[in-house]
Order: C-alpha cells, then sequence, then structure tokens
C-alpha cells in the first residue's frame, strides 16, 4: 500500500489537487450511464421497456453530443466554468434518478439526451481546465492522468452496480447511484472551483502565448502545433472508429468465424464468448494507467513520434487480424491494437488541447471532441454492417492502409510545417 501511495504521488507531482478533484467528479458523474449499459439489457422487459428500444435508448447520448459538443464552449463562454460544471453534475444526478422511474422509453430517451449534452459540458471544463494549468512539457502526462481517472470511475461504477442491483433491485440501485453523483460530485466540485485556486483562465493563457512566441523567436522549436489540425482530426475518427466499429464490435464475430464455438487452452474448452469478453475487458485495463505511461513518454520524446508509432502499431495489428489463423497470434494482435488505440486518444487529446490553449476562439475542443464521437457512434453501427458486407478480411486491412495514408499526410505536412518555421527565423 505504501509503495502505491509513493507511486501515486509521483505519478501527480506538479499536478494541482483542485484539477484531480474535478477529474473524480467527472468520473462519478458516469455512475448511472456506465451501470445502464450494463443493467438496461438485462432489465428492459422486467421494466416494461421493449428490446428494439434498448440499443436507442443506450446510443441516444452519443448522437447528442455530437451537436452539444460544439455548442460547449458558447455555453463556457456565457455561464463560466463553475456554474456549467454544477449544472451538469446536478443534471446527472437527475438523469441517473430518472432511469429508475417507472417510466417509458420516450422519457428515459429524453433523460439520455440530457445526459449526452451533460457529458460535453463536463467534458470540455476539464479538458479547458487542462490547458490552463499545462505547459508542453506535461499536458500529456496532465492529460493521461485524467483519462486514467475517468477510467476508474467507469471500471468501478459497474461492479458498484451490479452488487447493488443483485441486493436493491434496479429502480433502487439508480436512486441510489443518483445520491452518491449529487453529495459526491458537488462535494468534488465545490473542492475543485473553490474561490482559493480560482483560475483567470484568460491571463494565463495570455501569458502562456506571449512566452511561446517569444520563445519560437528565439528558437525554432518542434511542438504539437506543427501538426496539421485537420490531420488530428481524422487520426481521432479513425481511431474511435477502429476501437468502437472494429475491434469491440467485430473481434468476437472474427474468433466465431475462425474458430467456431470453442477454443481449447491447456486441455480446457473455453467459449468464445468468453474471450471476446476478457479481449475488450482487456482495452478498459490499459486505460487505467497507459494514458499517464504514454502522456509522459510523449511530453519527453515528442507527440508526433508517439503518434507514428501507434499508428503502425494499429496498422499492423488489423493486418495481422485480417490474415493470420492462429488463435494466440490473433488475440495477440487484438491486445496490440487496444495499446495503439488507447496511446493515441490520450496523444491526440493532449494535442487538441495544446491547439485549443493557443486558439481559444476558435473552439477546437468542440470540433475534435465532435470528431471522436463520431468515429464511436457510427463505427459500432457501420463497422460490424461493412464487415458482413465485404468481409472482415477486406475491412480490415482496408482500414489499415486508410490510417497509413492518414497517418503519411500528417507526417509529410508536419516537416513541410517544421522546413517552413526554420525558413522564417
Amino acid at each position: 500500500m505504501k509503495k502505491i501511495k509513493v507511486l501515486i504521488k509521483n505519478i501527480t507531482h506538479g499536478i494541482p489537487k483542485e484539477e484531480l478533484f474535478l477529474f473524480l467528479a467527472i468520473a462519478i458523474s458516469l455512475l448511472g450511464d456506465s451501470n445502464l449499459y450494463v443493467l438496461l439489457p438485462i432489465f428492459a422487459e422486467d421494466i416494461g421497456i421493449p428490446l428494439v428500444a434498448v440499443g436507442i435508448l443506450l446510443s441516444a447520448n452519443r448522437f447528442t453530443r455530437l451537436i452539444t459538443n460544439y455548442y460547449a464552449a458558447y455555453l463556457y463562454s456565457y455561464m463560466g466554468s463553475r456554474r456549467m460544471f454544477i449544472m451538469s453534475i446536478i443534471l446527472a444526478s437527475i438523469t441517473t434518478f430518472v432511469y429508475g422511474l417507472p417510466v417509458g422509453a420516450v422519457v428515459l430517451t429524453i433523460s439520455r439526451v440530457v445526459w449526452g449534452s451533460c457529458w460535453s459540458f463536463m467534458r470540455f471544463v476539464g479538458l479547458t481546465r487542462i490547458a490552463g494549468v499545462s505547459t508542453d512539457e506535461n499536458r500529456g502526462t496532465l492529460t493521461g492522468i485524467y483519462q486514467s481517472v475517468v477510467s476508474i470511475g467507469s471500471l468501478v461504477a459497474v461492479p458498484i452496480g451490479g452488487i447493488l442491483s443483485s441486493i436493491v433491485g434496479y429502480r433502487n440501485t439508480f436512486y441510489i447511484l443518483s445520491g452518491l453523483t449529487l453529495v459526491v460530485g458537488l462535494w468534488l466540485t465545490a473542492l475543485s472551483l473553490r474561490p482559493s485556486r480560482d483560475y483567470d483562465y484568460d491571463e494565463i493563457i495570455e501569458t502562456k502565448e506571449k512566452a511561446i512566441i517569444k520563445k519560437q523567436k528565439d528558437i525554432p522549436k518542434k511542438t504539437e502545433r506543427n501538426i496539421d489540425l485537420k490531420s488530428i482530426y481524422s487520426l481521432s475518427f479513425l481511431n474511435s472508429w477502429i476501437s468502437s466499429g472494429l475491434l469491440i464490435s467485430t473481434i468476437g464475430y472474427i474468433l466465431l468465424l475462425k474458430f467456431g464455438e470453442s477454443v481449447k487452452l491447456l486441455n480446457w474448452g473455453i467459449e468464445i464468448q468468453i474471450i471476446a469478453g476478457l479481449l475488450v475487458s482487456i482495452q478498459r485495463f490499459f486505460g487505467l494507467f497507459l494514458p499517464v505511461f504514454s502522456g509522459r513518454l510523449a511530453d519527453r520524446y515528442g507527440r508526433i513520434k508517439t503518434v507514428i508509432l501507434t499508428c503502425l502499431i494499429q496498422s499492423i495489428a488489423l493486418i495481422i487480424i485480417a490474415l493470420t489463423n492462429l488463435f494466440t497470434t490473433l488475440s495477440l494482435s487484438a491486445i496490440l491494437g487496444f495499446i495503439g488505440i488507447t496511446i493515441l486518444s490520450n496523444v491526440l487529446t493532449a494535442i487538441a488541447i495544446g491547439y485549443n490553449d493557443m486558439n481559444k476562439d476558435k473552439n477546437i475542443l468542440g470540433h475534435f471532441t465532435t470528431w471522436q464521437d463520431i468515429g464511436s457512434a457510427f463505427g459500432a453501427m457501420a463497422g460490424y454492417s461493412l464487415v458482413i458486407a465485404i468481409g472482415y478480411r477486406n475491412t480490415y486491412i482496408m482500414t489499415a492502409i486508410v490510417l497509413m495514408i492518414a497517418l503519411g499526410i500528417t507526417t509529410k505536412r508536419y516537416y513541410l510545417d517544421i522546413k517552413i518555421d526554420v525558413a522564417k527565423n
């Protein structure tokens, strides 16, 4: 336990406690959403929700974010971070409470739409806070801590909900989770937004901009701002597509096609759905520590190098999955793909935050998170259909090729911008 405390202290060294409290508040807000994905499909018939409506209910928040991501910046400018975040926590608690009420699918869908809006607003506040207190030297690490804390919240929430539902039932579970979200969420929010640590973000960003401009005049420096913004959006979309649209959605189907309903390991017959579930759960496990590790790696060695490495890892993994007939090779390749996805997601987020830090009037974070959500929302829906239509081999190889083309364009533009910067100086 002492070693764990020392490790946590080393990782969070130099990170303001207020930011950690904010990240924890965001994680707490996921209690209702995370458990709905698990419990609703199980209890749908018992609570009178048609099975055909379950998919719509669970995806309504994602499609909502395609719109609300853009408006988060405007609401932030109008309300400020304090009021917007507190409002989101309260609404998150209310929507969680509604999940347990004996209401129909229409009311539940509305609550999911409201939750999608809350998540857009809270995520925007979190990423903006990172932009406000980070520099090029620690932005990747701070972004990684944010990603890891949110992942821990989602991972811990599910077993808590599962245990509660078995003891007090479906409806009471969400009533309890709603209370926890409100009380703990507001308490953490108060700690993160207390007056003694009330940042003047405009002043901070202006000071940082002047320092960066002066530094660039003296010595041309390769930073994430040399990476073309459109390429960042494209890679973000592809990363979410590969995660939700291919590996998570179709790995079980591919295992079933290649190896049948079970696989023999060490003389034990293991069903394919168990293996597929374990492979997908590994991605969540990676989300606990890989973002921090990759953030530090990118801060130290450069984000463009990390982007290139992770894109290559994903492309190689996709091609191997498409071509191999060996169970072990396929499983390890899927794990390799999840590693690449997790690291790339964190690094691209850090890059987008860096852009937003210098161009906060352009709503870059709104565009970035929307491209992420488009990849997730449509990937889960279209990825499986594409695999059925043209075959998983063609789908995976085509995706790997598209990813390499996007990487090639990104790399070419990056080094071209570097040459231009050097020529100007």
